[in-house]
């Protein structure tokens, strides 16, 4: 049986739950605010329904968290590396502009790597 995303330990519900009251929504206010009823709130916070990629983007914009924040863990999205995970903990206090600047470089070495890795398959 393939695993996806959303059967991780309750992740999306317990997520879902701990952002909604941190944001000081009830569900009412939430489905409100995504255009859904409550019963379909009540049913992803107990873990009963799945929510659609769209509803996933609606919650995470609504609740201001990436959608990743929703879906996973803690564990499951930061880095396993000691080291990357300092970098990036530094990076955060940095300015707007460096963080784009480093984020650009990293996209293209990640491009850079890709492509190496497609050559060489090929």
């Amino acid at each position: 049986m393939e695993t996806t995303y959303l059967d991780t330990p309750m992740s999306f519900k317990n997520n879902l739950v701990q952002y909604r009251k941190q944001r000081q929504f009830t569900q009412r206010q939430l489905a409100d605010k995504i255009g859904l009823s409550v019963e379909q709130i009540k049913k992803y916070e107990a873990g009963k329904s799945q929510p659609t990629l769209d509803v996933i983007k609606r919650l995470s914009q609504t609740l201001g968290v990436p959608s990743d924040t929703l879906i996973f863990d803690d564990a499951e999205r930061a880095p396993t590396s000691a080291r990357l995970l300092s970098q990036f903990q530094a990076i955060s206090s940095f300015t707007e502009l460096e963080q784009e600047h480093i984020s650009i470089f990293l996209d293209a070495y990640i491009k850079k790597h890709r492509f190496e890795e497609m050559m060489q398959s090929n």
